[in-house]
Formats: C-alpha cells, structure tokens, sequence
C-alpha cells in the first residue's frame, strides 16, 4: 500500500480547476503576503544601493525616446541600443523620479531601484502561479521563497533595471498565456445547443488526418520538389537579403548625393523633404528596413502558395477531408468570444516585446501550449494574440515607427550576434564575451545560485522525465519550462551566443528552474509526512540564502557559493562587484575626509569598454563641491590632479593600480574588496 501510495506522489499537481482556497485562505494570500513583506523590506534597505553602470545613459536614452511621442515622425534613434526596447526605462524613470522627490531621504537612484524591485515581485508571483499547476500550494509557496531569497535574483531586482524587469515580463507573459488558454479552453469546449459533430478531445480527429493520407497516392519525387521548394524559399531569401541590401545602400546613398538614376532621385526627393538635416544614415536604416520587410512578406506569401499547390498536389484526398475539417475548427475557434480573454495576455507580451525583442520566445511558448490545449480552435487566438501583441509593441517602441518589420529583424540579429566587444573574469582568466569557453554558462548556474537549488533543480530532472510521460497537461507545462530553459541555454553554450557580465542577460532563464525545483519538493514532501519536519526542511532549503542576504548587503548580485568557496574563494577568479555600486559607500567616507573642492579620480572596470565612466557611478552621492573625474584623465590633463582615487571592480585585482598610494578606506564584504579608497596627496580631513 505505502509503495503505491509514493510512487503517484511526484505526479501530484494542482489544476486551474482545483478549488481557489487552501486552507481556509484564498489560493492567493501566501504570495501576496508574501510580496507585501518584501516590499516593506525594500522600503526600508533601498537607500543603500549604489547606481549600477549604464543608469545615467539609460535614463538619459528614456527621456529622450519619450519625447518621440511629441515628433513621430522623427523618433530618437540611439545604435547601441537596437536589440532593446525602451517602455520599461520610460516607466523606469518617471516613475523613479516621482519617488525621488516625495519620498523623504530619497534620490533619484533610490526611486528607480524601487521601481525595480516592484516589478521583481512580478517574477516571484508567476514561479508561485506556474509552480501551482505542478505541485501543492505549500511547495509552490516554499518555491518562490526560495527564488525570492536567491541573493543573485536580490541583488539585481534593485540594480538592474535591463535584464530584471525582462525576466519579470516574461515570466509573467508565460503565467498569464497559459491561463488565459485554460480559460478559452473552457470557453470553447462549453457543450453548444444542437447536435455535436463528431471530434476528438475538443479538436480536428487527427485519425481522419491519418487515414486521408494512407489513402494518398505515393508521388515521391513531385513531394521531393514540393519540399526542397518550401526548403529553398526561406534559404534563397537569405542569401540574397545581403547582396540586396548592399545594393539598396548604394542606391539610397547616390540618390542622397543626387548621383542617382533621374526617376530614382525624384522619387527620393519627394520623401525625404529634409535631406539637409537628416544623415545619409538615417535614410539608408529606414529603406533596408522596408526592403527587409518586403523580402519577409514576400517569403512568407511564396511558401504560402507553394504549400497549397503542393498540398492540392500531393494530397487530393487528404485535402478533400482535412482542409473542411481545418475550416471548421478554426470557424468554431472564431464563435469563442476571444479578446476579452486573450486582451491581457496580449499586453503583457507587447509590454515584454517592447523591452527587447527576444520576449517573442515568451509568446511562442504560449503558442504551443494553445495548440496543445486547442488544437486548430487555438489557430484564431493565436492570430489575435500575436495581433494585439504587435500594436502593443509598436506603440511603446518609438524606434521601430520608421519600419516596424525591419527595424524589429535587426534587433534579432543584434541580440544574437551583440557586436560590442566585453571582457569577463571567469575563474581567473580574462575572456572575451565572444570566446567564451562551453562550460561558462553551466559553471556559473552551479555556483552563484545557493547550494539548495543546485541540487534541488538536479533532482527535479528524473521527476520531470516521469510527468512528462502522464501525457496530461502537467506534462505539457513541464515540456515548456524545459523549452524555456534549454533553448537559451544551448543558444549560449552550442552557438556561442555572446554575453558578458556572468549571466545576467539570461536571468529570464531563472523563474523556470525553480519552478522545475519544485518537483523535486513535493516528491520529498511526500515521503516526509511529518508537517513540522517539512517546514525544517523548507527552512533548510530557504535559510542559506537568506544568510547570504543579510552578510552580503547590499551587494547581494555578487553571490558566490560554496562550490568555489564562497564570496572569498571567488575573490581573484571572479568580480563581485563588476557594476561598481559599491561606490556609494565609499563616497560617505569620501564626502568626510576630502578639502573642500577636491578633485577625486575614480577608477572603474579597466577591462569593461564601457560607454561611460565609472565616476557617474559615484557623483550622484558626492558632496556639491567636489569634482569626480575618471582615473583616465590623469594622463591626458596635466591640471587633474587629484587628492583621491577610489578603484572599483576590475581595479580591486589589479597589482598595478597605484601601489604606492596608501590605502585610506575600504568596501568590502566577507573580506574581499569592492571599493578600494587610496590618497594621492595629503589632504586635510574634515568638511568644508
């Protein structure tokens, strides 16, 4: 009896259908108790982050793409930025800057790290909902605790205003497209009036598929052509795009010089009214864009009418009992009164679309869930979810007005190609972001999420392989938080997809592995029946994190565990603060000690090509009088000359960074450096 008792336990899972309370409490009140509190605790710990690299250029690319909606018709283009959306940063910065002036004792910085980790909260409520469909509310409860609790996903809910509100969004768009789809699922398979015609699980009976095409005739070489043809479009179409969109180069930029072919250049005139003011540049983007745009329309109607000739071809008989079939469905999908379901979810994905361009993956995985669950009745949600997904997208990307399908293509391309050249300290070596070795990206999950998770997470992989095999719709879900992992990861680990900074860009990655690692909670939970000897179990699962929290703080991004020796043992083969926000700690001793109108160097990441310089880390914190310029400055102005120097991130490591200056101050947790302070002269402590 026992025995079969635990062999069901793993396949244990809570349905959209289970009752809405737990206990005697709603369904919802853990997380949104459990969100509340970590808000209060934001509250009160915000003031102590320092501003990450980037902020100021963020901020500075917000503003200007907001005054976009005042001139339409000459949107803010800015080229480092092509493979991301600016909707969060405009939320970002006026809503951050709202609460920098009322709140009392707060800056700017501090109002936008708020905004930050609100939006985190996001994340920790779609782990709670998508862990919900897989196992108990307990054990989805203890789930987004511990991904709440992960001193990695802490730190940067308050810094990172790029790839922790995208992590967010598309967790979020997962959570909600699944229930939306259960929600039309349940719409849609409402018994209607009359007689029911004869399908199969709510959708096309894929067995009269089968038997239409046994009874086709075997035409082998005419399918052989049909296929390379549908082969050959999208292939031919790429090879040419190159060659096309060099020679539309060429002509965009002789028809600017008035070089061009006469009606060419007359052509030019009459759309481009402002040749005088606007770069060749601008007008070369837009055009290669409307061609790119072209090329995909015309790509996608050849396959189209390639595939139906070959469909009427190679399938006379499957057409005659399939295609009425296909109609049907996709007709009685239409009956289903869609938008107000589909709405929602929609929003979400343009919102996460409009962030940066690889969310669509998000949206694809809501896609083959709604095939799954619908069949061909999902066809038409579909097409009206991608629809209002799209329009969404568009009104808060000002930079793809210009071409919307050409602009977005590029920003594909960028994001996996990322041009920009960055160096990344793993375990004592210098790499470039586009050389990094195949084990980066695994070696850096085992080691900076706390140990509990690593093994959990391990241990969750046989217990997916046997839900997967209850072909049910937690096996469904559990295939897609797996599509939603691996397909990243091999991206970065087989195709040598760039990224640097050890692996925030694929934070978004994160939500489903803890949600896998409930699995493997609820199968210990079941063979542990004793409910204080599961709660001592989840506070052993949650309790390391929460210590690292505490002693790392507010330096949190920096986690190392202790596979590689913790926070110390990374010091030298890794940086813990490549961000530089510890400089506003250092800046409170800086501001005392400094002569009045002291100059004082600052020294950043020597081997991150950055845009900006480390100082406009540290000059929101500074004294009014004082002046911060970058270290570099020293060598090309004779009159710098500073009385101090603070060295950060890269420099913490460095034996050449000014090694006869005496060390006056330091950052550090757990005894490693984060911030050095060194004197250049021998000023005079005190204030002005």
């Amino acid at each position: 009896m026992g025995r079969k008792r635990m062999s069901k336990a793993p396949m244990a899972t809570v349905r959209s259908s289970s009752p809405a309370r737990w206990r005697g409490w709603p369904i919802a009140m853990p997380i949104v108790v459990l969100v509340v509190c970590s808000l209060l605790v934001g509250i009160v710990i915000v003031r102590d982050y320092g501003q990450s690299t980037d902020e100021d250029m963020n901020v500075y690319f917000a503003r200007q793409t907001l005054q976009s909606y005042q001139h339409p018709g000459q949107p803010y283009q800015d080229p480092s930025r092509e493979d991301k959306g600016p909707f969060y940063l405009m939320v970002w910065v006026v809503v951050g800057e709202f609460l920098g002036r009322v709140v009392p004792g707060w800056v700017f910085a501090d109002g936008r790290h708020m905004v930050n980790f609100v939006v985190f909260q996001a994340a920790v409520v779609s782990v709670y909902a998508l862990s919900l469909r897989l196992v108990k509310p307990g054990t989805a409860l203890v789930g987004a605790v511990l991904f709440e609790t992960q001193p990695l996903l802490f730190g940067h809910a308050f810094i990172n205003q790029k790839d922790t509100p995208f992590m967010a969004l598309f967790a979020a768009t997962v959570a909600i497209g699944l229930a939306l789809v259960d929600r039309i699922s349940r719409t849609a398979n409402a018994p209607p009036a009359g007689p029911q015609p004869d399908h199969q699980g709510g959708g096309l009976s894929w067995q009269a598929v089968r038997d239409a095409w046994s009874q086709v005739p075997r035409r082998g070489p005419r399918a052989a052509r049909a296929v390379v043809a549908l082969l050959l479009i999208p292939i031919v179409a790429l090879g040419v795009r190159g060659f096309l969109l060099d020679g539309v180069e060429a002509v965009v930029r002789a028809a600017y010089r008035g070089e061009a072919w006469l009606p060419i250049n007359q052509l030019f005139l009459r759309f481009a009214e402002h040749t005088s003011q606007i770069p060749v540049e601008a007008y070369v983007k837009r055009v290669q864009g409307l061609t790119t745009g072209a090329l995909v329309l015309a790509t996608l109607v050849a396959a189209l009418v390639v595939g139906m000739v070959a469909l009427r071809r190679l399938l006379p008989v499957a057409s005659r009992e399939v295609l009425p079939a296909v109609v049907r469905e996709m007709h009685q999908g239409l009956k289903v009164r869609l938008m107000s379901p589909i709405l929602p979810g929609a929003i979400v994905l343009g919102m996460a679309i409009a962030v940066r361009s690889s969310a669509l993956f998000a949206g694809l995985l809501v896609g083959v869930y709604a095939i799954l669950r619908l069949r061909l009745r999902g066809v038409a949600s579909l097409i009206l979810y991608f629809a209002a997904a799209a329009c969404v997208a568009c009104a808060l990307w000002p930079q793809l007005w210009g071409s919307v399908a050409g602009m977005f293509t590029a920003s594909v391309e960028w994001a996996l190609k990322y041009p920009q050249l960055h160096y990344v300290l793993f375990e004592g070596t210098t790499y470039p972001s586009n050389a990094l070795p195949r084990w980066y990206l695994p070696e850096l999950l085992a080691i900076q999420l706390t140990f509990p998770p690593v093994i959990l997470i391990l241990g969750s992989l046989g217990v997916a392989v046997r839900v997967i095999r209850g072909r049910c719709e937690a096996s469904w879900v559990t295939m897609l938080l797996l599509a939603w992992f691996f397909v990243p990861f091999l991206a970065v680990v087989v195709l040598r997809v760039p990224i640097y900074n050890y692996f925030r860009h694929l934070l978004f990655i994160t939500p489903p592995l803890f949600v896998l690692a409930t699995l493997a909670m609820e199968w210990v939970r079941w063979r542990v029946r004793p409910h204080l000897v599961q709660a001592l179990l989840a506070g052993v699962i949650v309790l390391p994190g929460i210590v690292a929290l505490v002693r790392l703080h507010p330096y949190e991004y920096g986690y190392f565990n202790e596979l590689v020796g913790g926070v110390r043992g990374a010091y030298g083969r890794f940086i813990s603060d490549y961000w530089c926000t510890s400089l506003r700690e250092a800046m409170k001793y800086v501001n005392e000690y400094a002569p009045p109108s002291a100059e004082v160097a600052v020294s950043g990441s020597s081997a991150e090509i950055s845009l900006i310089g480390p100082e406009e880390n540290a000059i929101p914190f500074a004294r009014g009088d004082l002046s911060l310029r970058d270290a570099s400055d020293m060598a090309t102005d004779q009159e710098f000359k500073p009385v101090l120097i603070l060295g950060c991130g890269w420099t913490t490591i460095a034996p050449g960074f000014f090694p006869d200056a005496p060390i006056v101050w330091t950052v550090q947790r757990e005894g490693v450096p984060l911030t050095i302070v060194k004197s250049l002269a021998t000023p005079q402590p005190g204030p002005p």
